[in-house]
């Protein structure tokens, strides 16, 4: 039965009629499924993200990709098999992440009360989890900078 609003009980059809839920069990394993995928989903956008970074600063560009003009040659830049290689790379993860954002879509359209929360929490979940991990990252590479800048100020090194 297809539900058009929220509703909640165990009674779950996800993404396609052989994925039904009928008991507890069922239902709670497919809740931790989508919340697995909802922590998935920010992991690989989060180094979709970064890999974009580090291929257009190994690419060799100095200005945004705002800035450059469409048809501007490419000069002093990688060569045009890694620079193929790089950007082939890129468009797959985010095929990819594509991919999983949609079903991760469908599914909340099954109208489950549960599964949208599910999602959510595991979207949260991993975002929450992987700005910590930046939020380190950067104040670690900070307290680095400053104590290299403080050394070299006053010619003492730690």
């Amino acid at each position: 039965m297809m539900h058009m609003t929220f509703y909640w009980g165990k009674n779950v059809t996800l993404l396609v009629d052989s994925w039904q839920t009928t008991s507890w069990t069922s239902y709670s394993l497919t809740l931790l499924a989508c919340f697995i995928i909802s922590v998935f989903y920010q992991y690989l956008e989060d180094r979709r993200v970064r890999f974009k970074l580090i291929s257009s600063a190994k690419v060799g560009n100095p200005t945004s990709q705002i800035d450059a003009p469409l048809l501007q040659g490419e000069a002093g830049k990688a060569s045009g098999s890694k620079l193929f290689a790089l950007r082939l790379a890129g468009a797959a993860l985010f095929e990819f992440n594509s991919e999983i954002r949609y079903l991760l879509m469908l599914a909340v359209m099954s109208f489950n009360g549960g599964v949208f929360v599910a999602i959510v929490l595991g979207l949260a979940v991993g975002t929450q989890k992987l700005l910590s991990l930046s939020i380190a990252r950067l104040s670690h590479s900070i307290l680095f900078f400053f104590s290299l800048s403080h050394s070299r100020i006053c010619g003492c090194y730690l």
